[in-house]
């Protein structure tokens, strides 16, 4: 018999009981211009750290809060015949306009919106089960759809460490 869904671990229980808002709080989101750093990464070669050291050693004059976004840019994903994904990436922040910015930072601006945010706690190395039941269980559940703009994640408190079990992070998925 084939599964279609992986079985959960009893780790993956606790985390899903309690390090994840379930039910996410729904917001509408003007459009918000992010300055930061563009890379591209796998799943397979997690290239995201070095992205975040590089965005913690840029000027921070520009940017209007301290909060670090992490956009996965998704309509730049590749698919490899062996199940990797490539896709771009941007680490950054908000700005108040493009005005004046350094040539080495890219710009982007999300779109405004509705969206889904959720709350994950806790290990960066859990982050991937927070995005399962985002995607396996709420959305399969939920009466909302997913509109066609990206998803991103808002840092607001400074990540000590991948492993520290107090990181916070909002995970905002765009909705209709």
């Amino acid at each position: 018999m084939i599964k279609a869904k992986k079985e959960l671990a009893p780790e993956d229980v606790c985390h899903i009981a309690n390090h994840i808002s379930h039910a996410p709080k729904i917001i509408l989101l003007g459009e918000t211009e992010v300055a930061g750093l563009r890379g591209t990464t796998s799943l397979s070669d997690n290239q995201l750290p070095g992205l975040w050291e590089q965005f913690h050693g840029l000027n921070k004059d520009f940017f209007t809060t301290s909060a670090g976004y992490g956009i996965c840019e998704t309509q730049k994903t590749a698919y490899t015949k062996d199940g990797d994904a490539l896709y771009s990436v941007m680490i950054g922040g908000p700005v108040k306009d493009f005005d004046c910015l350094p040539l080495e930072l890219a710009k982007k601006t999300l779109r405004a919106g509705r969206y889904a945010v959720f709350t994950h706690r806790g290990t960066l190395g859990n982050l991937y089960k927070t995005y399962q039941y985002i995607f396996g269980t709420w959305l399969q559940t939920t009466r909302e759809e997913l509109d066609d703009r990206e998803d991103f994640e808002v840092y607001e408190h400074e990540i000590l460490s991948f492993d520290d079990p107090d990181n916070e992070v909002k995970i905002f998925i765009p909705i209709k």
